[in-house]
């Protein structure tokens, strides 16, 4: 009753294809292939899969093989764009710029962060956010996010486990660790308003990481055991986000709103990921993806055009919306995306 005659049919084809392969006639047991280079990808499933692969595209050429690379670009190229915005608060593409650079200036010259150091971020949504992950990505390091309102013990468990030597956090995180660790105030750190120079500036071009480097680095929830820690690189990451912008799931003309929590990795991908692409971010106020009402008007005052949402969230969002005959405030959205959980059809 698990599988349908269907499925079952091609698992089974799948099954007898990976047989063929490990015993091909004449096949001696030095000559067998690895695991790795097995396939369970059936001839005429290849054949498909050749002929939807599209080589002649041509890339935007904003993207480049770093996450630091591509931010910088598309910042010089949009200095006075918003950028990011929060409520009342925003920043231009220029500002944000200017505070990642001066945030990963002080993590390498004063914390000694550098290219293959994790550093762990504790912080609420926040503009403060959006800077740390940013000036992490600058100084080569690789990011990790730890959630406000995970218990102690996980929080501990991942800083031992990542090695990280430094914990950013702001002024509503500020007392959530308990255990000796060192501390780095964003909002305290990025408003001493010390002006770059050429030094400073050429200390950041000097920062060593290629695109094999990890760009971040996420725990699971550890539900069945120990947390496990997943890694994603350079290279993984901007081939993901240039593929949701050459199908236009998001682009520089879009406006996103940011809802996932720091816990899922959709947080990266809606940050980073409008960032590097040069579209607009916005962020919610703490706990705001649960207040429908609030919501609703920032999707109306900041004509959101792109929204990501897991199923459950989105269904109640969209049930709240019908009932407050208020479904107008979706008329903006060019793009919605949901997953991470089972999506049915109503």
């Amino acid at each position: 009753d698990l599988f349908d005659e269907t499925t079952v049919q091609l698992l089974a084809e799948r099954f007898s294809y990976l047989l063929d392969q490990l015993f091909e006639p004449n096949q001696t047991l030095a000559k067998q292939p690895s695991l790795h280079q097995l396939s369970i990808v059936l001839p005429q499933e290849h054949v498909l899969i050749h002929t939807l692969k599209n080589n002649d595209i041509n890339r935007p050429s904003a993207i480049f093989n770093t996450v630091p690379q591509s931010f910088s670009q598309v910042a010089f190229s949009h200095l006075q764009k918003v950028s990011v915005e929060l409520d009342q608060q925003s920043l231009t593409y220029g500002e944000l710029l200017f505070y990642v650079q001066q945030f990963a200036l002080l993590l390498i010259n004063v914390h000694g962060v550098k290219e293959g150091d994790v550093v762990c971020q504790c912080v609420e949504r926040s503009l403060s956010m959006v800077i740390g992950i940013m000036s992490i990505q600058m100084t080569g390091a690789s990011y990790c996010p730890l959630s406000p309102r995970d218990p102690s013990l996980r929080l501990y468990s991942l800083i031992e486990e990542t090695h990280s030597h430094i914990i950013l956090v702001h002024q509503l995180t500020r007392n959530t660790f308990q255990f000796n660790i060192p501390m780095i105030d964003i909002d305290a750190a990025i408003n001493t308003e010390k002006m770059l120079n050429d030094i400073d500036l050429s200390r950041l071009t000097n920062v060593t990481m290629n695109r094999d480097s990890i760009a971040y680095v996420l725990f699971t929830s550890g539900s069945t055991g120990t947390p496990k820690a997943a890694q994603l690189r350079h290279r993984n990451f901007i081939e993901a986000i240039r593929s949701i912008n050459e199908v236009g799931i998001f682009t520089e003309k879009d406006t996103v709103v940011q809802m996932a929590r720091c816990s899922f990795d959709a947080h990266v991908e809606d940050i980073v990921g409008t960032l590097i692409v040069g579209g607009t971010l916005v962020m919610l106020r703490p706990h705001g993806h649960m207040d429908f009402e609030y919501l609703s008007q920032v999707l109306v005052n900041h004509q959101i055009s792109y929204m990501q949402s897991v199923p459950t969230l989105l269904t109640a969002f969209l049930t709240y919306m019908k009932e407050n005959s208020s479904v107008d405030a979706l008329k903006t959205l060019r793009s919605l995306c949901s997953g991470g959980e089972y999506l049915d059809n109503s």
